[in-house]
């Protein structure tokens, strides 16, 4: 439940971030957001969005992911 939960919101998360940028998130970009695994962690990030746009939005996703890449 919690997994599906989780996932959802990346993907809403996700949907907003290409909306607010006019285009598909790099791969990096979207790590960053799938980073996020916590709900806490979720909820910031999302926030952080909303609030964001343009270059700035694009300088948020290129922060340091919330744990490294495989």
């Amino acid at each position: 439940m919690k997994d599906r939960l989780v996932a959802d919101w990346q993907a809403e998360i996700i949907a907003d971030c290409v909306h607010r940028l006019g285009r598909k998130l790099t791969p990096k970009e979207e790590f960053f957001v799938r980073s996020c695994e916590g709900l806490l962690a979720l909820e910031s990030t999302h926030d952080m969005v909303k609030g964001l746009i343009g270059p700035a939005l694009e300088k948020y996703l290129a922060s340091p992911p919330a744990r490294k890449p495989n």
